[in-house]
This record gives C-alpha cells, sequence and structure tokens, in this order.
C-alpha cells in the first residue's frame, strides 16, 4: 500500500489542471463574446489610384456599416510600416461608428509595402482569438518589403504567424487585387494564412466592394443583426447612398423582410425584387447626384427614394402685363417639369401626397417671395402671380418632401419681364394740309438744328448740357469676343444735348473693334451709361438676335430693364435694330429723344 501512495497526489493535480483548463476556455469563450474584426489594409503608392482608392474607402466604410451585430472593429494601415493604428471600434454606436469613418477618411497612402507588418500587429491585438480581413495589392509592393529585415526572414515570420493563427482560432479573410500567377516566398506564405475558398481576386473597387459584402455575411448573423442602419426602427434614419460608392454600377441596397419598401424615382429604372430573407433595390442609373433613403418600422412609409433631379422647366404667362397700377394685376405663372435624362414630363403621378413644390420669385429689388401652387400628375405647376414693381423676375421651383429631411430640388431658373405701360398713342386725325405744314417746320427746324450743332461743336465742346431728356455725354459701347471677356475694346460715341448721336453701321462698329463683322462671328454689344456700371444689351449671332438665350424674330420687341428707372427698347426690323433709353417715374414712362440707331445694313 505503501508503494501506491504517490497516485493521489497525482490525481489531485490532474482534476486541478483539468479545472483551470475549463475555466481558460470558460474565460476566453466569455472574452470573445464580442467578436473582434481587425482590417489591414494596403496604404503602398500602387493603392492610391484615385478608382482603387475610392473603392477601398467605399469597401471599408461597408464593413463597419453591415459589421454583425456584437462586434468591435479595428483598422491599421501599413506601408513601409504601420502607418495608421486605430483601437476598437463599436459600430452600433454613434461614436463608435464616428470615430472608424474618421479613421478611414483619413488613411495615409504612399510609399512602399511590408504586409508582413501590419499582419503581425493584427495577430497581436487578435491574441484572444477574431478574424482578418486583409485588402492589398499582393502583386506589387506586397511581395517585396523595402524595410528589413529582409524578404526570407519575413516569409518565415509570417510562417510563424500562421502557427499562432491556428493556435487561437484566427481567421484571415483576403480581398487582393490581381493575384499574381506566380509568386516568391514571401506570397506564398502570404497566401497559406487562409484557405484557397477565403482568398477573393479583384480586378476594381466595385468587385471589392462585392467581396467585402459576402466576406461580412460570411462571419454569422442574420440580416437583421447585421444591417444596422435598415433595421425595423421606430424611428426615420436617412442613410446616403454615397456610403456604398458613386463607382458601382448597379446599386444594391439589403434591407430586412420585415420592412416594407416603398419607392418612387422619375426614369431610374428602379427594380424592387422581393427574396427569402432580403429585399434588393437595383438601381440602374446610379450616376445622378445623391440618393436618400428613408427607412422605417413596419405599416410606415419605410423607403422614399428622392434623387436630385436633373430637371429642366418652361414657364408660360397668361397675358401681358399692362397697365399704371401693377400692384392690382395677377397673372398665371405655368411651369412645366421635364427630365433631362429621359426628355419626358416629371412623372408627378407617381410622387402623389410625397412631393411639396414652390415656385420661388426673386423681385427685382433683391426680395424673394413664394407662390403658393398646385403641382398636377403631368408636372405642371400652376401659381398666381402679383407683381409689385416693374423689372425682371427670376422664377424657380423647389420640390422637396415635407415629411423627410431631403435636399430641396431646384429647377433652371427662368426670367419673366414685367412690363411697364405702352404709351397712349395720339387718336387725332390730321388733314393733309397741316401735316405739310407740320412736316415743313419740322424739316426747318432740323436744318437750322444741324448747323447750330455744327457751329457749336467748332466752337463751343465743353459747353454744360442740362440735365433733362435722358442719358447726355458719351456713351461707350464695348464689344467682347464670344468666350473671350478679356478681349474688351471701347468704342465711344458722343450725344448730343438732345440724346442724339449719328449713324453708326453695326460693320463700322465690329470692324473698329477688331473682331470682324458679326455676320460672320458671334459678339455682344453692351452699353455702359455709367463709369462703373455696365448692361448687356443684345447678343448676335449669325444675324439672329438672342435676348437671355433665347432666339427671337425679327419684328418683336424686347425689353431690358436698368436700376428699376431707365430700360432700352430693341425694335427689330430686317433693316435695322434700334436701341431707345426711356426714363421711369414712378408708374409712368417718359420717352426720351432717340440715343442710338444702329443699322444691320
Amino acid at each position: 500500500m505503501r508503494s501506491k501512495k504517490w497516485i493521489q497526489p497525482i490525481c489531485i493535480a490532474v482534476i486541478l489542471l483539468l479545472t483551470m483548463g475549463s475555466i481558460s476556455v470558460e474565460a476566453k469563450e466569455k472574452f470573445r463574446d464580442k467578436e473582434k474584426v481587425v482590417l489591414v489594409v494596403d496604404l503602398s503608392g500602387s493603392m492610391a489610384e484615385i478608382n482603387r482608392e475610392y473603392g477601398v474607402a467605399d469597401a471599408l466604410k461597408l464593413a463597419g456599416y453591415l459589421a454583425p451585430a456584437g462586434t468591435e472593429i479595428a483598422l491599421i494601415g501599413v506601408h513601409s510600416q504601420v502607418a495608421v493604428e486605430s483601437g476598437f471600434f463599436d459600430p452600433s454606436t454613434v461614436e463608435g461608428m464616428d470615430g472608424y469613418l474618421n479613421t478611414v477618411n483619413t488613411l495615409p497612402y504612399g510609399g512602399n509595402t511590408c504586409l508582413g507588418a501590419g499582419l503581425e500587429r493584427a495577430v497581436e491585438l487578435l491574441d484572444a482569438g477574431g478574424r482578418i480581413i486583409l485588402v492589398a495589392d499582393i502583386s506589387e509592393g506586397g511581395l517585396v518589403p523595402a524595410v528589413e529585415p529582409g524578404l526570407s526572414e519575413w516569409a518565415d515570420r509570417i510562417d510563424a504567424l500562421n502557427t499562432k493563427c491556428k493556435e487561437n482560432d484566427i481567421k484571415i479573410k483576403q480581398l487582393v487585387f490581381h493575384q499574381p500567377k506566380t509568386q516568391n516566398r514571401l506570397g506564398q506564405a502570404i497566401q497559406s494564412l487562409s484557405a484557397p475558398d477565403e482568398i477573393n481576386e479583384v480586378s476594381d473597387g466595385n468587385e471589392l466592394t462585392a467581396c467585402m459584402y459576402q466576406v461580412l455575411r460570411s462571419f454569422g448573423g442574420s440580416i437583421e443583426d447585421t444591417i444596422t442602419v435598415a433595421s425595423a426602427d421606430t424611428d426615420m434614419q436617412s442613410v446616403p447612398i454615397e456610403l456604398l460608392g458613386d463607382q458601382i454600377p448597379r446599386v444594391r441596397l439589403f434591407i430586412p423582410q420585415n420592412v416594407s419598401v416603398q419607392a418612387f424615382y422619375a426614369g431610374a429604372g428602379l427594380e424592387i425584387q422581393k427574396e427569402d430573407t432580403y429585399t434588393v433595390l437595383d438601381l440602374r442609373r446610379p450616376s445622378r447626384k445623391g440618393l436618400s433613403l428613408q427607412i422605417g418600422s413596419e405599416g410606415k412609409t419605410e423607403i422614399q427614394l428622392l434623387m436630385d433631379l436633373d430637371l429642366e422647366m418652361e414657364v408660360d404667362v397668361d397675358s401681358r402685363l399692362a397697365g399704371e397700377l401693377p400692384e392690382t394685376q395677377t397673372t398665371t405663372v405655368t411651369v412645366r417639369l421635364f427630365d433631362n435624362a429621359t426628355g419626358t414630363p416629371f412623372p408627378a403621378a407617381g410622387y402623389s401626397g410625397q412631393l411639396k413644390t414652390t415656385l420661388l420669385l426673386s423681385k427685382p429689388n433683391g426680395e424673394t417671395s413664394e407662390v403658393s401652387c398646385m403641382l398636377t400628375d403631368d408636372g405642371t405647376l400652376t401659381g398666381l402671380f402679383e407683381p409689385d414693381t416693374f423689372g425682371i423676375y427670376q422664377i424657380s421651383v423647389q420640390i422637396s418632401t415635407p415629411q423627410f429631411t431631403l435636399p430641396a430640388i431646384t429647377a433652371e431658373t427662368q426670367v419673366l419681364d414685367v412690363r411697364p405701360p405702352l404709351p397712349a398713342e395720339p387718336k387725332q386725325r390730321l388733314s393733309v394740309f397741316m401735316a405739310a405744314i407740320i412736316g415743313a417746320v419740322f424739316i426747318i427746324g432740323a436744318a437750322i438744328i444741324a448747323v447750330w450743332q455744327k457751329r457749336r461743336r467748332n466752337h463751343n465742346p465743353n459747353i454744360s448740357l442740362p440735365e433733362a431728356g435722358g442719358f447726355f455725354g458719351k456713351v461707350q459701347i464695348s464689344t467682347v469676343k464670344s468666350g473671350s471677356s478679356d478681349e474688351i475694346r471701347p468704342f465711344t460715341v458722343e450725344l448730343d444735348r438732345f440724346g442724339n448721336c449719328r449713324e453708326i453701321t453695326l460693320r463700322e462698329l465690329y470692324e473698329s473693334c477688331g473682331i470682324g463683322c458679326p455676320f460672320q462671328q458671334a459678339g455682344q454689344i453692351r452699353i455702359l451709361p455709367g463709369a462703373d456700371e455696365t448692361l448687356r444689351v443684345q447678343n448676335l449671332s449669325e444675324g439672329k438676335i438672342f435676348f437671355m438665350g433665347q432666339e427671337r424674330g425679327f419684328g418683336q420687341e424686347l425689353r431690358i430693364y436698368y436700376n428699376q428707372k431707365f430700360y432700352i427698347v430693341l425694335k427689330e426690323g430686317c433693316e435695322e435694330v434700334e436701341i431707345y433709353f426711356r426714363q421711369m417715374a414712378g408708374s409712368r414712362a417718359k420717352d426720351s429723344a432717340k440715343a442710338l440707331a444702329v443699322s444691320v445694313r
């Protein structure tokens, strides 16, 4: 019996060891209640290509948004050495997600790379187990480290890491650009860290994002757990499409099955496909400027898609405004909206009850007013407009959703020209005899005035002119070559005390300024009535007259307002274009003498 006394202490020791082991395993499993993931990112110069860099950023952001519930993630960026090492973030919290995204957005690219240094540090962080996702360019800098130790020694260290990963249950997934067909020993060592089905070769950022999604889904957890931003929450959440990247040709958004989907978009080719565990929104044309998702609990309007629409609009006014009291007048403004991408009217019927539309009027004095309006199913807005002053009104349209905070859409600005009343024409009929007498007096008076003007110019050119009748002194006309705003050459003419000047042909005007005849080359005529103010009158191109970008035919009358005091009347005919000045006084207007006549001959 004495010879068997050693059995008792051995049994006690074995029991203690088993107990300690079970405690260790239990503690280890408890420690790993929160899954840990470390992303190791290659920051070498070859990864800094703009498309590749953006694709990596999109994939890293996706990793944060789709991380399984209870997962903490860290980020290690490596070039010649470990350049970025973040702590672990909990992406399910606002603070954790903000910290992680800030790290992604500030990654410093450039230089060589040493993937071994980043992998070693990641394994140290995951000593108790976890997962590593390697995003790298294996075929270029990753196989030739630019730091000591050398290639062979790094291969040995990677082999040692492989052993440690297996001992500590550390899994490594690899997302690599352009996997090489032949590798040196270091490349083979890196490749041996993962099973063949855990190495994904990608060619661009789009494939990288798709592979990142598949890797994250392989970590387990339900769709509701993995997509925290799309969970069935009672509060509305807004998810901008930029999180998934502008470069993805077909954006796929995964929404929980218990979240209903309603989506409206004009001509975007939006397809809604129901699958077993999620809903796929496949947006065929994601090249638009923005997309917002609104996601909420079941039974509500869960998702609203509203792009930054590229709209064009046409403006019609039911009648010309006329009369001495414009503030008492109203007119109907009709705006038709078109989608430039499809060339079709904006299908407002699809947005029934979801959109708020407003007509914005920018007045000549700089004030802005809103006009309530209705949006019909054919994309037409109708509103009542009450002008309170003469001048140019800029009209724009804003479209927004009343229940969600989304950027307003402003269509191209149009212009409404509110004109003062035309002067009443005399209705008296003169006899032929009286007309002859008046004509003779006019001719004699004109001759006397012409002689007097000639003597005045010769003897007293600096005579003081009275301040009446409109502009006096010099009127400077500048011509500008189309597309060359610096090439301005002045051409000055003098006006007499009656506001008249000699006739100037367009050919003389253009040739004197060195840009040739307007019918061969486009140009702009500008009238400068003041030293520090410029008024653009018209554009002339190939014999056609353009006003505010719209072609006007001959025989029409155009009016341009200037400082709410004067405006210019352009009367177009086959022979000449006359430019008049008119002085405004309150709601009435008084014609001045003709200031400039430009012949088209």
